[in-house]
């Protein structure tokens, strides 16, 4: 995976959290805060987050991948069994794909996180 434009090999663990919406009470590490501020895709960690409330696995596994007419988010349980798929009909992320790892914490909500920061 090539992270050319959001450089994204610079991030390994996190010390902080940030949650960014009143829709949801989950929380980005600082990888993902990055993702989301420099991409402006902070509609990434919205898509994730409304389909996780309907599955009930601790670990989800999200990769976007961009095409030519949009996107498409699969939601996996980490060994590749599929729980979900959403077709994003427009994205300008800067990246061809991105993976992030969504992990139930102790409040039961989800962390978000990049794999390098697992």
């Amino acid at each position: 995976m090539n992270h050319s434009a959001l450089d994204l090999e610079q991030f390994y663990g996190s010390a902080t959290f940030t949650r960014w919406s009143s829709l949801f009470n989950d929380v980005l590490t600082e990888g993902c805060e990055y993702v989301a501020e420099k991409a402006q895709a902070y509609w990434l960690f919205d898509a994730i987050s409304s389909h996780l409330p309907e599955l009930s696995d601790d670990m989800v596994v999200t990769t976007l991948t961009v095409t030519e007419d949009g996107a498409t988010l699969a939601l996996t349980d980490g060994d590749n069994e599929p729980l979900r798929t959403q077709r994003i009909e427009f994205t300008d992320f800067p990246e061809g794909e991105i993976t992030i790892w969504s992990v139930k914490n102790e409040l039961g909500a989800y962390t978000h996180m990049l794999p390098s920061e697992y």
